[in-house]
């Protein structure tokens, strides 16, 4: 896939700008840059490079057998692909490999010339086998060269970003708009299908039958994504982002029939010429016809195609479907054919439904399901299906455990399963799949195995073996281990190349294992003895055969695409008769038979997701299967298991780390390093500024670079650094601001003007801890010097230590995390200790520094004091400070309640089901709560009144808590702390902090998916939100530090009162998720009146606009 590169850059852009706008912190951390989305820094790898023509690969020890065969194709691949593409490559591209998670995917970066691949083979329901790596490899080659040869700006340029803002006080609003136009301004179709067309022309990846299913299901369905939808792959949910790669697939392998095998090259050719504002204009210069036009033509290619497929393939079975019935297991779906529902609650049914089947005692039909959310969100669920009469929930489908679609067992007795999930290890990151026992009486769960990267697991009938796959380093093992002992495992086949094994099963005698075995470019179903004996295939043909399980000793189920469709078929494992159970439109897999063998559960396929169905004996369709042939030989299998392709040796170098840092300087150390860079425009508050960010980093990320400058009427720079070669990640940063004219800003109550120079470092240390916990530790110094006409300069230096804790676990990843996320929450933590000195006072004249000791001396001076002796009575020394605060949001699916237990308790009532007060339909809605807190606490040797500043306060800004109003600019729309939008930007401060807030956010359309000119729409969602609290200033005596009326008493009258000491705002938004040129383009508008503001009779509302600008709270 090629990363979503777009977006991803310009939250980086924005990022790095924020932080040269504020200077307050350092950057949020985060993983590094393209390579780990774990956080976590794998200093531990030893890492390698090996060099071709065109291609610096790097790799470690535990994946040697990978880097070996890319070595072995690389350079074929690359001869293909840029003949196909007719574009050669200017520079060396860096091939990342990794291993560090049971995962499978690849992703470019063809401005940073990079290709990161994980080893682990990819194989799953909406995808046919492959030979992983050259099906990636030349996937992700494609989309470097095709890319290259599409965009206007082909080597480093990421694109340009252009913003603009304005804020006025007189009519209460501020307004930011931004856009990122990207070299590349071509949709996800044609990206993604183009990187596929390389594939298939390569012969690494055929269209195949499972991509086939999914485009033919679609027009079954008739839920084809429109021509507008094809273009945005980001707003999706897992199968429909699966749709954009298959339909774009499908489209290029069409233009490329059509209008000869180049004719995707000569589009892409033509829209890097830079003359056309869309990718429209190039396909009708090279194809005669708008975007419009051909999809209907391609879609009227299509449906013909399917529909003679469909109705050749139901000529056996009278034109009709042998499929039996939906399982209709979850009671909170709607009890009418699914053909009947709305799309929207067709997908609520679930994407993934996996392996339907019975427990050995019947009183269980299970599946893996993710009923109601999207694939991630898969759990094991159990319908009883002996429920006793007295109890509501026996009824109720349960749910057990999160796992991943690896399958899982029964034991024999049907009261445990035995099942596969990946979870990353707290201490390194690595992320990999272990297996599980869960007791489904007891609701209780026991980890068997420790980072065996162990799935895919079968229980054998007695109960003391477990068979399973293990995966590592691109190759996959045959395992059994015992049980309950847990006394290691052994491996029971092994092929020392990229043979790929899967699903196991056991026979019921025990004696032996079928499973699915990839090898020779060919998949089969393969029976192995359980001692290790007697490996011979069960079938041995063109076709994917897949999924097999036992339907008696000599009987195994399994799914195949003998016909084009994946259907149910049953084979003798003697005479190797087939005969075909089912006969679908779709697809048809994952057969099991019931504990009585008179029915056979599987999943079913529809372009809304996969179902569970089951078809009895009597239904079965029983037509034996004349064209299968089973005239293997001896000898053919035994050199199909003993001959191995050879690999070519490694020569390769250490990667050490004189390598990283050269890496920082790509330009003379080009095979390990890379850099980009982004033009920057900004029109701020009349303010002209033009710059750059420039990017640099190593190879396999030891280090990387950020450097920002703007010039202009107002001229900053930002450097920032940060190093990964050990488990802490250290960060330095310098930033800078220095306008060229008079800048105008508030001291005291006086308007002045005056120039401005200020300078901001930090130094620190980053580490996370438990997978989650963000620790951050870093010194932080500011150094502002002001002049002014007719005085002399004035400079303010400030040094802090800071503390920082964070934990997020907030879904950002649903179809609407980026507008609407639903579920976790976040909590930070910060101390401080700063020590600010003023270094001239106002007039020049040294004055006296005598200042009562706020520990010692409960007399300190007054604000009225303040005020009345601002410049000539008191020159303020250094002091210091140490600061705490929180902030907490938790992200509530709203309802989030489930009483169904209730129904088995105490409170249990007869014939009631507390259930239905879980307003399911409600919670499908994609409602949200959002419960914010917020406090903070500052304790200062100097009390407020005294000094100097915007309030008479402290010379450090960062010393207290500010709040009220929103900071809009053409590079992001920010909030302080996210409160009091409803008062005046930054008119709220004080040392004491504590706020509650709420947000409540729902959908006003779910899907708009229209696009005009280069927006793309895509939802729309609105928010009720308000705050209560305030920022309070510390009392003026000792004894009073713990009085809480003293503390919370903003109008010095002696004591806390609601009315006269709470703020409290309340406000509108309105969101819109939105693209640009296929960049994110996210917009609001809020709305927000703040009961106490000063200024409510004159502005009785304050309106914040961004567009373009993001949200403030992603």
């Amino acid at each position: 896939m090629k990363k979503a590169m777009s977006k991803f850059v310009f939250a980086l852009i924005l990022s790095t700008l924020v932080l040269g706008f504020l200077a307050g912190s350092p950057r949020e951390a985060q993983a590094t840059f393209l390579l780990w989305d774990d956080g976590v820094n794998h200093s531990e790898i030893d890492w390698k490079y090996t060099e071709t023509d065109h291609f610096t690969i790097f790799w470690y020890p535990e994946e040697e057998f990978t880097a070996r065969a890319l070595v072995k194709i690389a350079e074929d691949v690359y001869e293909h692909d840029s003949k196909l593409w007719n574009y050669e490559l200017k520079d060396k591209i860096f091939v990342v490999l990794l291993d560090t998670e049971d995962y499978s995917n690849g992703f470019a970066a063809h401005n940073f010339n990079w290709i990161t691949m994980w080893a682990s083979n990819l194989y799953y329901d909406s995808r046919g086998r492959t030979d992983w790596l050259a099906d990636c490899f030349s996937h992700e080659l494609g989309h470097i060269i095709s890319l290259k040869a599409g965009s206007t700006f082909r080597e480093n340029m990421i694109g340009v970003l252009v913003g603009a803002s304005d804020s006025s006080r007189k009519y209460a609003f501020d307004v930011g708009i931004s856009a990122f136009v990207g070299t590349e301004m071509l949709p996800t179709w044609m990206v993604e299908g183009a990187a596929q067309y390389s594939s298939l022309t390569m012969g690494a990846d055929l269209y195949d039958t499972n991509r086939e299913m999914l485009v033919r299901g679609a027009v079954i369905d008739d839920n084809l994504l429109t021509m507008d939808q094809m273009d945005i792959i980001y707003d999706k949910n897992s199968l429909q982002a699966e749709m954009v790669y298959n339909q774009g697939f499908s489209m290029n392998a069409w233009i490329g029939e059509q209008w000869g095998l180049d004719a995707p090259a000569r589009m892409w050719h033509q829209n890097g010429l830079g003359v056309y504002p869309t990718y429209n204009g190039a396909i009708k210069h090279e194809l005669g016809l708008n975007r419009e036009e051909l999809y209907n033509q391609w879609k009227a290619y299509i449906t013909d195609k399917y529909n003679k497929q469909i109705d050749s393939a139901l000529k056996v079975s009278g034109g009709q479907e042998v499929k039996g019935h939906f399982l209709r297991l979850f009671e909170t779906d709607q009890a009418i054919p699914e053909t009947q529902m709305s799309k929207y609650d067709r997908w609520l049914v679930g994407i993934t439904n996996h392996f339907p089947r019975y427990s050995p005692d019947g009183k269980y039909i299970s599946l893996i399901s993710s009923h109601g959310t999207e694939r991630r969100g898969s759990a094991l669920y159990f319908k009883n299906m002996k429920p006793e009469a007295d109890k509501i929930n026996d009824t109720k489908i349960k749910k057990g455990p999160k796992v991943y679609t690896e399958g899982y067992s029964w034991a024999p007795d049907g009261k445990k399963v035995v099942y596969a999930q990946p979870n990353a290890n707290e201490w390194n990151g690595y992320y990999f799949s272990d297996l599980y026992v869960y007791d489904v009486e007891k609701k209780s769960t026991e980890k068997i195995t420790d980072d065996l990267r162990a799935m895919e697991p079968a229980w054998s009938p007695v109960g003391d073996k477990i068979a399973f796959i293990t995966n590592a380093g691109g190759q996959r093992k045959l395992a059994v281990m015992r049980y309950p002992k847990k006394s290691g495992y052994y491996v029971l086949l092994d092929f020392d190349d990229d043979t790929q094994m899967g699903y196991p099963a056991w026979s019921p005698d025990g004696t032996k294992l079928a499973f699915l075995m990839y090898r020779k470019h060919q998949q089969d179903i393969w029976i192995i003895n359980s001692d290790g004996t007697g490996l011979r295939p069960l079938t041995y043909d063109k076709h994917d055969d897949r999924d097999p399980s036992w339907l008696d000793n000599e009987n195994v189920l399994l799914a195949s695409d003998r016909t084009g469709i994946f259907n149910v078929y049953k084979v003798n494992i003697n005479n190797h008769k087939m005969t075909q159970v089912t006969n679908v439109k779709t697809g048809a897999f994952f057969p099991y038979p019931s504990p009585d063998g008179n029915s056979i559960t599987y999943t079913y396929f529809t372009s809304f997701g996969f179902r569970p169905y089951e078809i009895p004996r009597e239904e079965w369709m029983n037509r034996a299967v004349e064209d299968f042939e089973f005239n293997v030989t001896d000898e053919e299998v035994r050199l199909n298991v003993t001959t191995i392709d050879p690999l070519p040796k490694l020569d390769y170098q250490d990667y050490s780390v004189y390598d990283g840092f050269a890496g920082l300087f790509p330009i003379m150390y080009n095979h390990s390093g890379t850099w980009v860079w982004i033009p920057i425009v900004n029109y701020e508050d009349s303010r002209l500024q033009m710059g750059a960010e420039v990017i640099m980093v190593d190879a396999v990320e030891r280090n990387l670079v950020l450097g920002l400058f703007y010039v202009g009427e107002e001229s900053r720079y930002t450097l920032f650094y940060e190093n990964y070669m050990t488990p802490v990640t250290m960060f330095l940063s310098l930033h800078r601001i220095f306008p060229a004219i008079a800048t105008d800003f508030q001291f005291f109550n006086f308007d002045v003007k005056a120039n401005f120079d200020a300078s901001f470092y930090f130094i620190g240390l980053r580490y996370l801890l438990f997978g989650n916990n963000n620790l951050s530790l870093y010194y932080s110094y500011q150094d502002i010097r002001v002049e002014q006409p007719a005085m002399r300069t004035r400079q303010i230096t400030g040094r802090a230590m800071n503390f920082q804790w964070s934990r997020d676990s907030v879904n950002r990843r649903g179809v609407d995390g980026g507008i609407n996320p639903r579920g976790g929450s976040s909590t930070e933590f910060t101390f401080s200790y700063g020590s600010p000195k003023l270094h001239e006072p106002f007039t020049g004249t040294p004055m006296g520094t005598d200042l009562a000791d706020f520990f010692s001396n409960p007399a300190v001076i007054t604000e009225a004091d303040a005020r009345e002796y601002p410049d000539e009575e008191y020159l303020l020394p250094d002091y210091g400070y140490w600061q705490i605060m929180f902030n907490y949001k938790n992200y509530l699916p709203f309802p989030w309640w489930d009483l169904t237990d209730l129904n088995d308790s105490w409170m249990g009532i007869k014939g009631a089901d507390w259930s239905k007060l879980n307003f399911e339909r409600w919670k499908r809605q994609r409602h949200t709560l959002i419960l914010k807190a917020m406090g903070g606490f500052t304790h200062s040797t100097v009390p407020e009144g005294y000094g100097w500043g915007n309030s008479y306060g402290r010379v450090n800004f960062y010393d207290r808590f500010h709040g009220g109003g929103m900071w809009v600019t053409g590079m992001g729309a920010f909030s302080d702390n996210g409160a009091f939008l409803g008062y005046e930007r930054y008119s709220l401060e004080g040392e004491t902090m504590a706020i509650l807030g709420f947000d409540y956010r729902f959908p006003i359309l779910k899907e708009i998916d229209v696009a005009l000119w280069s927006f793309y729409f895509d939802k729309l969602y609105m928010s009720v939100f308000g705050d209560a609290g305030n920022l309070w200033a510390h009392p003026t005596r000792r004894a009073d530090l713990y009085n809480m009326n003293k503390i919370f008493d903003k109008n010095y009258d002696g004591k806390f009162d609601v009315n006269d000491d709470l703020l409290t705002d309340v406000g509108l938004e309105v969101r819109m998720s939105m693209f640009l040129f296929a960049s994110g383009w996210d917009s609001f508008i809020k709305v927000a009146h703040g009961f106490q503001d000063h200024d409510k009779d004159k502005h009785p509302v304050r309106i914040y606009i961004g567009l373009g600008t993001g949200f403030d709270d992603q």
